[in-house]
């Protein structure tokens, strides 16, 4: 469908898709996931940078109708979470690097992208490639621990996993702990009566 496209641009991701270039998308959820890459700037962006943070991971293209129509709902994602520690990474398959520059600037998105196309030929996408991506937008959730826990989470489901990431884990052995019954400390017990001190003898008696 897309290798029809008028879409210059979708044409060629859609021709890449049909021809089997892309492998079969593998089954990351419970496994750790490198990402590393370079930013439009040029700049080196490596995700152990955001160690202990929960990380939305965000396949997408300018020329993309659906993932631009998500940028609202995750600007007000990120507004509500990156203080606590929530952090997103999108990964670009743009070509034209400079559209992706100018979109980024227009829509003030604050967030770190990476433009995933290779050095010699900018139609080809590492990591796309590497993580089975067919379609966009590709998402993929990380835990503070480095692990995904969800991919392609949207909406109020994506809110709810955020915010269940973020909430600190209670300790299993707090969980398992038995109440302690509080000791009340022990009454003082009356003193007993004390015989009455007999009078002094009299004198010469």
């Amino acid at each position: 469908m897309w290798s029809a496209s008028e879409n210059d641009e979708l044409a060629k991701y859609g021709r890449k898709i049909a021809q089997g270039v892309r492998a079969k998308a593998p089954e990351m959820v419970g496994k750790p996931m490198p990402l590393a890459g370079k930013m439009p700037d040029g700049k080196s962006f490596d995700i152990a940078q955001y160690k202990g943070k929960v990380v939305l991971i965000d396949f997408w293209a300018t020329w993309c109708g659906p993932c631009r129509a998500a940028l609202p709902e995750l600007k007000e994602l990120y507004e509500q979470h990156h203080a606590k520690g929530f952090e997103i990474v999108g990964v670009s398959v743009d070509s034209d690097k400079q559209a992706l520059i100018d979109l980024i600037a227009a829509e003030e998105i604050p967030w770190t992208n990476l433009h995933d196309a290779d050095e010699s030929d900018p139609d080809l996408h590492p990591l796309a490639d590497k993580y089975g991506v067919h379609g966009l937008p590709t998402t993929f959730l990380i835990d503070r621990e480095g692990k995904v826990i969800a991919r392609d989470l949207g909406g109020a489901a994506l809110s709810d996993k955020v915010e269940q990431a973020l909430t600190p884990a209670v300790p299993e052995e707090k969980k398992s702990e038995p109440e302690k019954a509080t000791e009340k400390p022990a009454a003082d017990k009356p003193a007993a009566d004390k015989p009455a001190d007999s009078p002094p003898p009299a004198d010469g008696k």
